[in-house]
C-alpha cells in the first residue's frame, strides 16, 4: 500500500499542523528525541473513510493525556518524534554516568560486547511510553527523552556520500553496527571471529587476501550437495525424463554457466545430485540492492526438465524486498512460467537456458526502481505519483537488503560460508 501525507498509522507521533512548507528532504543520522514540546500526540486509530484520527494528546514533561478525534488534514507527523514499529533506537547515556571514562576503554567494551544499549521499537501505543526490545534480549518501557532514534537517509543522500572520501559514512557505520550486533560470524571451519574494526583494518585485511575482489572464488564450481538445499528432498526420479539425454543437457548447462557467468553471479553444482544448483548474485551498483547477496536454489527435475523451466526458490529469510521475490521463496518471472508473458519471454525447451534464468533475475527483478515491478505500477513511470513513491520504496528495499545481510551472516547457506564472510569484509565499507 502507498500512503499519502494525510494518512497515519497507530503509534505515530503527531502535532497540530501549523503551516505546510512542502516536503523536507534533510534527514539527520541520529536524532535525539525532545520531550518538552506542546501538543504532542499519539495516533491510537485512523479512519480511512473519514480521514480522521483518534489522538491521545500529552506533554511528555507532564503526566497528562486527553483523547480527541482530529481531522487528518490538521495533523503533521512530528519530525522530532519520528518513531515507528521496528525503528532502531539507542539509550541516551546520562551525562554523569559512571561508565563514561576519559580513556574510552569502557565505551569500546560496551560497543563490542554489550548490546543492552541498542534495540528496536516493538510497541508505540502505550501512552507516553515506548516498548523497546533490546539487543541483549530484554524488553522494557522507556520515555521519549531516554532514547535516540537511528534515522535512515534517502538513497540520494547515500549516493552522494559515496563520493565523499573524507568520511566512512552512515552506511559503513550501520554495516559495522550490524556486524557487532551478531557478535561474530563463522568462517566455515567452526572457528568464530569477532566483527567490527576500523575501515583501515578492513582495507588491510582485504589487501592481505588479494585486494578488493573475490577473484579466488570460482564463478562456477562443483561441490558436495548441501544439506540445506531447498530441493534436497525432491529425489531424482528414475525412468521417464532422466537418462542419458537429460544428463547431456545438464552437462551442457554446466558448460554454458562456466564459460559465460557475469562477474556478479556465482553458481555451485553438485556431482552426486546433478539436478541441483545453488546460485548467489551480488546486488548491482546503483540499485537499492547494491553489494547485497541474494541466494537461489534451483532444481533441473529429471522428470520435467527441459520441457519445463527449472524450479527456483529464493532464500528470503521471511523478507519481501522485491515485488517478484516472495517471502515463501517463489520467484515471479515469465521465464519460469510463474508470471504472465508471451513469445520469447516464456521458457523454451530448445532455446532457453539456466544462464538466461539467473541473468534475468538480476536484470529484470533486482532493478534500479523495483517500485515499478509491482503489478499495474509500470504505467506510473514518468508520472508525479511514480516519482513520489519510488524513492521511499527504494529506501525500504535497501533496509530489507541490510536485514538480509544480517541473516546471511548469522545463517549462511551451506557451501558459501567463507564467501559471505569475505564479501562483507571486503565490501562492507562500500555498501551505499
Amino acid at each position: 500500500m502507498v500512503w499519502n501525507q494525510h494518512e497515519f498509522v497507530p503509534g505515530e507521533r503527531v502535532i497540530h499542523r501549523v503551516r505546510d512548507d512542502g516536503p523536507h528532504l534533510g534527514i539527520v543520522h541520529i536524532h535525539r528525541v525532545r520531550d518538552d514540546g506542546p501538543h504532542l500526540g499519539i495516533v491510537q486509530s485512523f479512519n480511512f473513510k473519514d480521514q480522521t484520527a483518534r489522538v491521545s494528546w500529552f506533554q511528555a514533561s507532564k503526566e497528562e493525556e486527553a483523547e480527541e478525534t482530529s481531522s487528518a488534514y490538521h495533523l503533521d507527523v512530528s519530525s522530532d518524534h519520528h518513531l515507528s514499529y521496528g525503528s532502531v533506537v539507542v539509550r541516551i547515556r546520562p551525562a554523569d554516568s559512571s561508565l563514561a571514562r576519559e580513556d574510552g576503554k569502557e565505551e569500546a567494551q560496551r560497543d563490542n560486547e554489550d548490546l543492552s544499549w541498542v534495540g528496536k521499537v516493538v510497541d508505540l501505543c502505550d501512552g507516553q511510553y515506548i516498548h523497546v526490545s533490546w539487543g541483549d534480549g530484554n524488553t522494557s518501557k522507556v520515555l521519549l527523552h531516554e532514547i535516540a532514534v537511528v534515522k535512515q537517509k534517502s538513497i540520494k543522500e547515500m549516493l552522494q556520500e559515496i563520493g565523499d572520501s573524507r568520511s566512512i559514512g552512515w552506511a559503513n557505520a550501520m554495516t559495522q553496527a550490524a556486524i557487532r550486533l551478531i557478535g561474530c560470524c563463522s568462517d566455515g571451519t567452526g572457528k568464530r571471529h569477532r566483527g567490527g574494526g576500523s575501515a583501515q583494518q578492513a582495507k588491510t585485511e582485504a589487501d592481505a587476501i588479494g585486494g578488493d575482489d573475490l577473484s579466488r572464488f570460482p564463478h562456477f564450481d562443483v561441490q558436495e550437495s548441501p544439506p540445506d538445499h531447498h530441493y534436497l528432498n525432491n529425489m531424482m526420479e528414475q525412468g521417464n525424463g532422466g537418462g542419458t539425454k537429460w544428463i547431456k543437457r545438464v552437462q551442457k548447462e554446466w558448460k554454458v554457466l562456466e564459460d559465460n557467468l557475469p562477474d556478479t553471479i556465482y553458481v555451485q553444482a553438485f556431482e552426486e545430485r546433478m539436478d541441483l544448483l545453488r546460485e548467489v548474485m551480488v546486488g548491482t551498483s546503483g540499485t537499492p540492492y547494491q553489494d547485497g547477496l541474494f541466494f537461489f536454489d534451483l532444481q533441473l527435475s529429471p522428470s520435467s526438465y527441459p520441457d519445463s523451466p527449472p524450479l527456483v526458490s529464493y532464500r528470503s529469510y521471511g523478507l519481501r524486498l522485491n515485488p517478484n521475490l516472495y517471502e515463501s521463496g517463489t520467484v515471479c518471472l515469465s521465464l519460469l512460467n510463474t508470471f504472465g508473458g508471451e513469445g520469447a519471454e516464456l521458457w523454451s525447451p530448445t532455446t532457453s537456458t539456466v544462464l538466461q534464468v539467473v541473468v534475468s533475475i538480476q536484470g529484470l527483478v533486482l532493478t534500479t526502481q523495483p517500485y515499478y515491478n509491482e503489478a499495474g505500477y509500470a504505467s506510473q513511470v514518468g508520472t508525479t505519483q511514480g516519482r513520489r513513491n519510488e524513492l521511499p520504496y527504494n529506501e525500504n528495499a535497501y533496509l530489507l537488503t541490510l536485514q538480509t545481510m544480517l541473516h546471511l551472516l548469522r545463517r549462511p547457506p551451506a557451501g558459501f560460508e567463507t564467501f559471505i564472510r569475505e564479501h562483507f569484509r571486503l565490501r562492507g565499507q562500500h555498501v551505499p
